[in-house]
């Protein structure tokens, strides 16, 4: 094996080298794409999800207390007051 023949033998390693590293630059740039493409299609996790039945059930018994002429309206306003949530 002479200096022509090594000389070659490196020039073949590095270009594989390089391109592999070009190849792989793409494929996690790609992943990259990916991933954020996921994340903009997933539901949010700190978004607080609704209760729909919940906010339902209470405003019907607003509505009831705004339609009521009861004398006791001081009380049940009171009796909906929630403690707050951390």
């Amino acid at each position: 094996m002479g200096p022509g023949d090594f000389l070659a033998f490196v020039a073949l390693l590095s270009s594989i080298i390089v391109i592999s590293m070009v190849v792989l630059t793409g494929y996690r740039h790609r992943l990259r794409v990916k991933e954020r493409q996921l994340e903009l299609q997933s539901p949010k996790a700190d978004v607080p999800t609704v209760d729909v039945d919940r906010l339902e059930q209470r405003l019907r018994v607003l509505e009831r207390i705004a339609t009521a002429k009861s004398t006791d309206l001081a009380a049940q306003i009171e009796d909906l007051r929630e403690p707050a949530v951390n």
